[in-house]
Order: structure tokens, then sequence, then C-alpha cells
């Protein structure tokens, strides 16, 4: 990654005690020159500066506290670069939108497009001239940059030259991955797996069940209804965004009225005021619940199209213009004769993030596509689809291990495996739907691919799959995989060519 006879001056952003003690870590090793790191109050710069437009002190102050152009970025833009520059404003925009105040009860103070461009040039300045003041040659980031700071650290980087490495934990118990740029991820070569690779077993029929989702149980599946919890988040939204309601009897039932409805018409496990409450989050369950009593058909030809929750890594960070699924799902029908359906069904944590009915006008403009009710089970329907569409979801993955084949539109961690089909306009529906899946081969391939992935947990919320965590351990397992990538001696698990 850097000149193998230069030590490292690294920007590292990470947020939580995990990426707080690697970073410690990091500075503390006589390999590494110099780190600057972004993330919370122990860190040297406090995210929150960018991510909610408003001072908060790191180590070493407020970001924003010499307020002088520099002009170190837009000398380091080559020519044609301006445009690209503009391509990560969209994305930057995009990312930050998630603490816009339709979403968010401490959102930032930006409103408008343009509000959002001068903040961007403000912040992308600022960040080149930390990069250049503390002469830094290599940025480490402890996720796919998705939230803000970091997409703004990450982007600020590439336009000025310097290397990333970007580090993302999976699913597999304390197995983590490592790109160089989004566009590598899922680029693996297993076209000479060695014949001594021990297999990793896959059950192809079993139900998998992960930590972060939460589990469809028989009291789950009852009808919800209107609780205390939901009552308290409705008075913190009309305290902080409509205080008039309080005078305005008629609209407050109205409200309430179409609150509990919504709220009885889901099963428990589809909680549509679970964190937050927005009004146009009204708007948005109440066009689900057009389908939500709809029967399913199995027997007809059909592509399943498991809707990502937004707005997250997966399609923020990876989908690339995908992260619009809409647009997906329009480019989908488009390989699929006239006769095959395609069955949207809406992830169970979503809120109205990027839900707006505009986005439902677009897919009910596309003749093929149902929406199918919430209590529909997603292996059923991927056991009886022809293949399976998504950006690059875990339901791709879940495909291929019951032998169905998937047709992804990102850049997934699983983009080599048998099975997987990247998304062109000149796939053949009928070989996605006869191309056979050897599972041995597919088990060949886990296997290989497992073995080389570094062991190490870079992402926090992953430790409680670990049993017996403990993160001194992990420290001084995920340290020198880290050095040794930057300095050149190791390579990341996904590169550019192979």
């Amino acid at each position: 990654m850097i000149d193998p006879a230069s030590l490292p001056r690294i920007l590292s952003c990470g947020t939580g005690p995990g990426a707080s003690s690697i970073t410690s870590a990091l500075k503390n090793s006589p390999e590494v020159e110099h780190l600057l790191s972004f993330g919370r109050e122990e860190q040297d710069y406090h995210m929150a500066m960018i991510t909610r437009t408003r001072p908060k002190a790191g180590g070493l102050g407020e970001l924003t506290s010499k307020n002088t152009y520099s002009g170190v970025l837009a000398r380091a833009l080559g020519p044609g670069e301006l445009n690209r520059f503009y391509q990560f404003l969209f994305q930057f925009v995009d990312h930050l939108h998630r603490r816009e105040s339709h979403y968010h009860y401490r959102p930032h103070g930006l409103k408008t497009l343009h509000e959002y461009m001068n903040y961007y040039h403000l912040i992308a300045d600022i960040i080149a001239s930390k990069i250049q003041e503390h002469r830094i040659n290599v940025a480490l980031f402890f996720n796919a940059p998705h939230l803000g700071h970091d997409t703004i650290c990450h982007q600020v980087a590439c336009l000025m030259g310097i290397p990333t490495l970007i580090l993302m934990q999976t699913i597999f118990p304390n197995k983590f991955l490592s790109f160089s740029n989004m566009a590598a991820c899922g680029n693996f070569n297993l076209s000479n797996i060695p014949r001594d690779t021990v297999p990793h077993s896959i059950e192809q029929k079993e139900h998998p069940s992960y930590f972060y989702m939460d589990q469809v149980t028989e009291k789950s599946l009852k009808q919800g209804h209107l609780g205390p919890k939901d009552l308290l988040l409705i008075l913190a939204y009309i305290l902080t965004k409509e205080p008039s309601l309080l005078i305005k009897p008629g609209a407050l039932w109205n409200l309430l009225s179409r609150a509990r409805t919504i709220k009885s018409k889901f099963p428990r496990f589809r909680d549509p005021f679970a964190r937050f409450f927005h009004i146009d989050q009204l708007e948005y369950f109440e066009t689900l619940l057009e389908s939500e009593s709809e029967p399913v058909d199995f027997d007809c030809p059909f592509v399943y199209f498991p809707l990502h929750l937004q707005p997250e890594a997966t399609t923020s960070a990876m989908g690339g213009a995908y992260v619009d699924q809409a647009l997906a799902i329009e480019h989908l029908s488009l390989l699929l004769p006239e006769d095959c359906l395609i069955y949207v069904k809406e992830n169970p944590k979503q809120q109205h993030f990027m839900r707006d009915p505009l986005f439902f006008h677009r897919l009910h403009r596309i003749p093929g596509v149902r929406i199918v009710p919430s209590r529909t089970c997603t292996h059923q329907l991927t056991d009886h689809s022809q293949f399976v569409g998504t950006i690059t979801g875990t339901a791709g993955w879940e495909a291929i291990c019951r032998g169905k084949n998937v047709v992804t539109f990102g850049n997934p961690w699983y983009a080599s495996f048998p099975g997987v089909y990247p998304y062109e306009p000149n796939l053949s529906y009928a070989a996605l739907c006869s191309q056979k899946i050897i599972h041995k081969d597919l088990e060949n391939a886990a296997g290989y691919f497992l073995s080389l992935l570094p062991d190490g947990i870079v992402y926090e919320r992953y430790k409680e799959i670990v049993p017996d965590f403990n993160q001194d351990e992990n420290v001084a397992r995920v340290l020198p995989y880290i050095i040794d990538v930057i300095r050149g001696r190791n390579s990341p698990v996904f590169v550019d060519e192979f």
C-alpha cells in the first residue's frame, strides 16, 4: 500500500470501543509513525462535528476551529477530477441524509441541496488541510464508509491519491474482510482451490438466523397494538416537530387513529414505530397495508427481490448507483419475460427512509411487480423463485446456499462464488433459471475463502457471536494484520486484479 521503506502515517476512522482500542494500539506501535483519528470523544476529532453540523471537541479540539480556506484539495485535483468530486458530493448528501429531520430527533441543520453542497466544500477543504498538515500517507476505515464523517474522509483521501484500507466484519464469527476500494469488494480468486482445502459445511435447506435480526416467534406473529412506548414516540414528534397539534384536537385524533390502525394491522415483529415516529411514516405503512392481506402465488414463475434495510452500508457504500433499489428492480424487470413476476418483500426493520410515495409509484409502474405481505417466509420465497435479485444482501448468500442463482447489483463479499451473476443488461433469463450450483463446489469455495480471512473483530457489535471474547487478545490479532497490509507485507482479502 505504501512504500515499504516508509512508516505509516495513518488517518483512522472508526467508532466504538473496539475501533478505539485498535487505534490506540496503532498509535503506540513502533511501526506507525503517526496516527490522526476521527471517531468519538476519545479520538482526535469528534465525528459528530461532521454528521450533526455542530461543534464538538475531540482530543485536538474542534475540527473547524481554524476556519480559513486552505485550497489543499483544489490544488490536488487532477484534470477531470472535478466531475468525480461532484459524484462524491452526491454520495455524501445521500449518506448524511440519515440524520435529516424527517428521520432523526437530533438532526443536522442542512435543508436545501445548496446547503449540502456548500457544507461539503467546507468540510472537504478542512479534511484535506488536516491530511496535509499531518502528512497522512494511508487512510484506515473500520467499516465501509457510509455514515457521513467516514464518507468524506474516504472521498478526500481518494481525491488526494492516498491509499485506503477498508475493514469489514463478516457474518462468520471472528472473521473480517479487507479491501482497498469498494469496487474490489468480492473480487476473490476461486479458480485454483487447493485440493487439501477443508470444505465449509453448508446445510442447503437450513433457516439461518443472525444476531442482528429479531427472531420471528409465535408471539411476534400476533398483531400489534398502540402501546405506551408508541405514544411517547408520538409525543416526542409532536413536541419537537409539530407542537401546534396540541391545540388541534381533530388533527391530533386523526394522527392517533391512523397510528392505531397501522399498529394493529402488522405483526409485532414488524413494529412500525420501533425507534422513531414521524407523520410521514403513516403514509409509508398505509401503502404497505394495501398488500398485507394479498395471497402469494408460489406456483407462478417469479424472481424474489428482498429489499435492503436503508440506510446501511450494504447499499449506501456497496451499492453504487443501485443505492436506489427501485432502479435495481426496474433494471431487473428488463431481464424477464412477460409472464415472470417480481416478488418484492420489505425489510422487517425498515422505516420510511427512502420509501416515499414516488418510490412505490415507480414499483407499481412495473407490470410484474408484486409487494408481498410481511409475514411471507423469505426462505419459502427463495426456494420457489426462479432466482433471487439483491444489491449486496445476505439474501444472495442464502440463495446460493439453497441452490438458487442470484443477480447482484452492487459489490457483495460473495461476488466470486458459484451461482452469483453481477447484473448486466444481456444476462440470459433462461440461463439464470437453468444453471445449477454444485453444492460441493460451493462448500469448497467457502472453505477456501474462510481459510484466508483474517481473525478478529473490527466492528464492536459482532463480538457477541465470539465465545469468551477478549479485547486485548483481539487487538493482538488484528494489529499485526493491519500493519502488514499497510506496509505491503500482506495483501488485502479482496484485490483489484488477480
